[in-house]
């Protein structure tokens, strides 16, 4: 590739800090609107946050263990690493 260092520095730099800004709905264990009352409605939007942040941290992690891997193995890295010493 033709990327300089500091392009690829910058470049793992941003992929390894990611976050994401999906809401992960999908991850929720109830429906609220299902609920017989207040307090039971309150109890299944908090397990649900729980679910939806479980999910995102290992969303999280599986994009920034993937980017470890590849950098691993990218020769620019090694080569900027060889030129540094």
């Amino acid at each position: 590739s033709t990327s300089s260092a500091p392009e690829v520095a910058s470049f793992y730099a941003y992929w390894s800090h990611f976050s994401t800004f999906k809401e992960f709905e999908w991850a929720d264990l109830y429906n609220p609107g299902s609920a017989p009352n207040r307090q039971v409605r309150r109890k299944m939007e908090e397990e649900n946050r729980k679910a939806r942040r479980a999910a995102r941290k290992e969303y999280n992690d599986t994009v920034r263990e993937l980017v470890a891997f590849i950098r691993k193995r990218d020769k620019r890295v090694a080569r900027a690493q060889a030129e540094e010493t």
